[in-house]
């Protein structure tokens, strides 16, 4: 912005020096146009005059449109202008022709520029002192002139002085101004920063303030919305509660009968303990008998086995007096032969030998029924053998049947201590829960009495809740108004 007020000035500054420069060269082309009408002047030195007071202006024209603010411009108009005004002074035949300078000097005061001032004045000075002097050397100054030529010069000089001065000291003055417009605009711009961060923050604020309380409109009918359902779920809650104040009781209730249960239960596993133990008596009893009978039948199997032993024994002497009873009969067969050849004196042997032949078959007949009464007592003896040896193995079975049976009715003991402990543990917790069944009865009773004064703590609530969702809208119309004027602010200062 200070930026474009700089060149606002120079293109200003250069809009009045040019139009003045070209009002000034106007006139004086008039004025010589004039003098070309009375014949005092010719048409080429005309067009030669028109050349140097009408080109620079058009040049400077050029120079303005490509740029309003070009500093090279008061450079220009003091060079041309000069230029022109030497020609003028050397050409001239109007004794006043010097005083052509007086008015740019004036144009020149215009940019407050001490140095274009004196180069200026001191280039007109010097013109005119050149002038004379040549006029001088040429004989054209006369006496009674002189006073004039210097008067000439002194006003020149004066006026060059006094320009240069009143440039220097307005130069001065724009300079202490231009400080002070400095500092006052640097203060202007501090503070004005300063209102522009103050807006900016306020203006931010202002948003944050307008999202908050845009959430806060929004948690105020959330808040309001959620106090309706929870006056709605109290009243709810509260028929629950009365609701659950039953079914405790009904609990507490199920509780009594299921005490009444358990003590049976009770009863009942007292008895099967009792139970248990006899009928472990009775399967130790069985297993001692058991192991006594085992013992008898394996000496009886001993036993058979050792007579066994002796039908055996007794079936080799059989074979043996079987044999021996055979070879009797051979001889008494033979004795009875010979006694028979040996005529009446074997007649005595003959009868001997037929007696024991007789014997003999007697000893073989007695044989034969002790060797069938052997056979049948050995065919009795391993029918008792397979007897004993099925009672045996009955006995085993029994064994490991009793065995397995005192197994499970040790197990049924620990099931029956350990149902017996459960139920301990179980009445310990329905006595237990009984209590806590209590507590809860009496809990729910107190949340009864607590959800009424939530219930109308809730709807004192909700119709805060209702003032609140009013003051909020009314907030953020407030700040919405706030913020349009923070943002009207920061675009009035940006522009």
């Amino acid at each position: 912005m200070d930026k474009e007020n700089v060149f606002s000035e120079g293109k200003a500054m250069n809009r009045v020096a040019l139009a003045c420069h070209t009002v000034l060269a106007a006139v004086l082309a008039l004025s010589y146009l004039m003098e070309v009408v009375k014949g005092a002047r010719t048409i080429g030195y005309y067009l030669v005059f028109l050349l140097l007071a009408a080109g620079p202006v058009i040049f400077e024209f050029i120079m303005y449109k490509k740029s309003p603010e070009d500093i090279r411009l008061k450079y220009a108009i003091g060079i041309t202008y000069t230029i022109f005004y030497v020609f003028v002074v050397f050409t001239t035949v109007n004794m006043i022709a010097f005083t052509f300078i007086i008015p740019i000097y004036l144009v020149l005061i215009l940019y407050s520029d001490f140095k274009l001032c004196v180069s200026v004045s001191g280039v007109g000075f010097l013109v005119n002192v050149i002038f004379l002097i040549w006029q001088g050397i040429q004989g054209n100054i006369v006496a009674a002139d002189a006073a004039t030529y210097e008067i000439r010069l002194f006003l020149l000089l004066l006026i060059g002085i006094f320009i240069c001065l009143s440039t220097r000291t307005l130069g001065q003055i724009n300079q202490v101004k231009l400080a002070e417009l400095n500092r006052e605009k640097d203060n202007v711009s501090g503070l004005l920063d300063r209102v522009m961060h103050i807006s900016g923050q306020m203006s931010d604020g202002i948003v944050d303030v307008a999202e908050q309380m845009k959430e806060l409109g929004a948690a105020v009918s959330e808040t309001r919305n959620a106090m309706q359902e929870v006056s709605a779920g109290t009243n709810e809650t509260a028929e629950s509660v009365q609701n659950q104040l039953g079914k405790t009781e009904e609990i507490q209730n199920h509780i009594e009968q299921m005490s009444d249960v358990m003590d049976s239960i009770s009863h009942s596993m007292e008895e099967a303990k009792g139970n248990v133990s006899i009928g472990q008596g009775n399967i130790d009893s069985l297993m001692r008998q058991m192991t006594v009978s085992e013992g008898a039948g394996r000496e009886v199997v001993e036993d058979m086995k050792a007579l066994e032993e002796y039908t055996s024994n007794m079936q080799s002497i059989i074979d043996l007096i079987t044999n021996v009873a055979s070879q009797t009969s051979l001889l008494a067969l033979n004795a009875s032969i010979e006694a028979a050849r040996a005529g009446e004196a074997g007649r005595g042997f003959a009868v001997v030998a037929s007696e024991i032949s007789s014997l003999a078959n007697q000893t073989q007949s007695a044989t034969v029924n002790i060797t069938d009464v052997i056979q049948s007592v050995s065919e009795k003896l391993g029918i008792a053998m397979d007897a004993v040896d099925q009672l045996m193995k009955s006995n085993e079975k029994q064994s490991e049947s009793a065995a397995a049976a005192a197994g499970s009715f040790e197990k049924i003991a620990d099931s029956t201590n350990q149902v017996d402990e459960q139920n301990r543990r179980l009445d310990q917790a329905m006595e237990q829960l009984t209590a806590a069944n209590s507590v809860i009865v009496e809990s729910i009773q107190t949340i009864s009495a607590i959800m009424e004064e939530v219930s109308a703590h809730s709807q004192e609530t909700y119709s805060v809740s209702e003032r609140n969702t009013k003051i909020v809208a009314e907030v953020e119309r407030l700040v919405e108004d706030l913020s349009s004027q923070a943002k009207q602010l920061n675009q009035s200062q940006d522009r």
